[in-house]
């Protein structure tokens, strides 16, 4: 009994092992062949539309569309609500068309470089604001300040030991 178990055990661990090494082999190959592995070492808003260019069409869903929808969902939520003072210190906030998805925003950074060449060298994220603000996706409103919070109670004073 002793020897099928160590020989399940065996056997289950060189399937773990040969599983995890094709996941990392696979890993690996994806990395290397996606045109955003190249806008990988040098980010790039060329790298970033050629990754989105399958939103030009209403093709399948690949890899590429995967990784521009993630990096649509992830610049927007970054940014979303975001408040900053602008140069005269009032504070400005960061918000967005209520109506707008992922593939609304791909379509636009996708016509705005087609129409701003000068800036497929610019960092993603910077190229993205401006096709956004270029498409009235995204403004900059002086933020409303928060209501005035009522001041919490005193704390009530610490009980006095007893004496001995």
């Amino acid at each position: 009994m002793n020897a099928r178990i160590a020989l399940l055990c065996s056997l289950l661990y060189s399937l773990l092992r040969s599983l995890a090494c094709s996941l990392l082999v696979c890993s690996l190959c994806l990395l290397a062949f996606s045109p955003i592995a190249h806008a990988a070492n040098e980010p790039t808003a060329d790298g970033l539309s050629k990754t989105c260019e399958g939103f030009r069409t209403e093709s399948k869903a690949t890899l590429d569309k995967a990784f521009c929808r993630g990096y649509m969902i992830g610049w927007r939520a970054g940014l979303e609500g975001a408040q900053f003072p602008d140069d005269k210190g009032v504070l400005q906030m960061v918000t967005f068309a209520s109506d707008m998805n992922q593939g609304d925003m791909a379509k636009q950074f996708l016509l705005y470089m087609d129409n701003h060449p000068e800036e497929k060298d610019a960092l993603p994220k910077f190229a993205l604001m401006h096709a956004m603000v270029d498409g009235s996706l995204v403004k900059v409103v002086p933020a409303q300040p928060l209501p005035a919070q009522p001041a919490p109670p005193p704390a009530a004073p610490a009980p006095k030991p007893k004496g001995k």
